[in-house]
């Protein structure tokens, strides 16, 4: 598990750390929200398919 001030992440393919994650949602749930707020944010900065698209095509340029 990785807690930052920012953000959480839980590696989904351990019940124990998915058992963390959500219980330290519940426990904190204005952290919760600022959480969500962020890693919305991220999503949106880095991983729209547009974005996707773009560094995609970057990365086939520069074998040409």
């Amino acid at each position: 598990m990785t807690y930052h001030i920012s953000l959480v992440h839980v590696n989904g393919e351990d019940p124990a750390d998915i058992a963390w994650g959500i219980k330290e949602t519940l426990r904190n749930p204005e952290k919760a929200r600022n959480w969500g707020e962020n890693g919305r944010k991220r999503v949106i900065e880095y991983l729209t398919w547009c974005k996707v698209a773009d560094e995609t095509l970057k990365i086939y340029e520069s074998l040409l």
